[in-house]
């Protein structure tokens, strides 16, 4: 697997190859994050996990999204408490916000049977192109279905009035997880 930066004026672009598929990454100068697939003969990507890094961003992606972990609390968050009371809070509050009711009524038009299904967010479902995003033994499977001509091979995830909002993020930590060139240092 190999993977590419590219940085043009309007758009920053992260190229994912593997064999004759081609996954690219770009995040737009709209401020939203578009993922488009290229190879004529399947419409899957797979990753697996001898693509190690890749794989494991990929699969805290799945897992973030599965688990509707969207808000978490970091190192940063902790160092900032004044107390174990008021971590302890912090990590209360925080996991009322993942359970909260308007997030698990989006959680649940996004996932079903352990399967993530975004509808690409620049145009409504009945003529929008989707990604599966699934997790088999070893590997982690993108499985894209393209309807809109218009659109082409792309999902747009949108980061301002997004359907699923707030399961964009996930979406965003992965890009610039991705991006991040001390990610791989030492991989």
């Amino acid at each position: 697997m190999i993977i590419e930066k590219v940085q043009n004026r309007n758009l920053n672009q992260l190229k994912i190859a593997k064999d004759d598929k081609v996954l690219l990454l770009n995040y737009s100068s709209n401020g939203d994050l578009y993922i488009t697939y290229r190879n004529k003969e399947s419409n899957t990507f797979e990753i697996n996990q001898k693509d190690y890094m890749v794989y494991e961003l990929f699969l805290e992606l799945y897992e973030d999204i599965i688990n509707h972990e969207i808000f978490y609390v970091d190192e940063f968050d902790l160092s900032m408490c004044f107390d174990d009371e008021d971590k302890k809070r912090l990590i209360e509050d925080t996991k009322d916000r993942n359970n909260d009711p308007a997030i698990m009524y989006v959680y649940n038009t996004l996932v079903n049977n352990n399967e993530i299904k975004w509808y690409s967010d620049d145009n409504v479902i009945d003529r929008a192109n989707s990604i599966i995003i699934s997790k088999e033994e070893e590997k982690i499977v993108l499985d894209f279905k393209f309807i809109d001509e218009e659109a082409k091979n792309t999902i747009r995830i949108s980061n301002s009035g997004s359907r699923y909002t707030p399961f964009n993020q996930p979406f965003m930590k992965l890009y610039n997880k991705l991006h991040d060139e001390r990610t791989f240092k030492g991989k």
